[in-house]
């Protein structure tokens, strides 16, 4: 969750200056991982969406080496049914990063040194 200074969750975290969400990532066997950014508009505690069953979202391979990955925030795709369906990503009002791996085979997953990036 992207929580601002002054702890509020009620309007998000202001990124604008921010073009990159960018982070170390590994894992013990070679995986796909989606990378999920809310804003208060796909968020259900926004107040924007009166449909919220979507994200802004790209996906990445980890492996088993330590790599750098920089995921461009003006280029993620809107995945899902968001109403009404924002244009882009806000980044004015980001809400919660999120990285999902799906089940299978056993492994660990590392994410470091998470950060936006301009």
């Amino acid at each position: 969750l992207f929580v601002p200074q002054d702890g509020s969750t009620t309007r998000g975290l202001n990124a604008v200056g921010a073009k990159w969400l960018r982070f170390a990532g590994r894992s013990s066997a070679v995986v796909t991982a989606t990378i999920r950014i809310d804003d208060m508009q796909t968020w259900p505690g926004g107040g924007v969406c009166s449909t919220c069953r979507g994200h802004f979202e790209t996906s990445v391979m980890l492996g088993p080496s330590w790599r750098l990955y920089d995921i461009d925030l003006t280029r993620l795709a809107l995945i899902g049914t968001v109403t009404p369906k924002p244009a882009q990503l806000d980044r004015s009002r980001l809400v919660a990063f999120t990285a999902t791996v799906w089940r299978g085979a056993e492994r660990d997953v590392w994410l470091d040194n998470v950060e936006l990036a301009r």
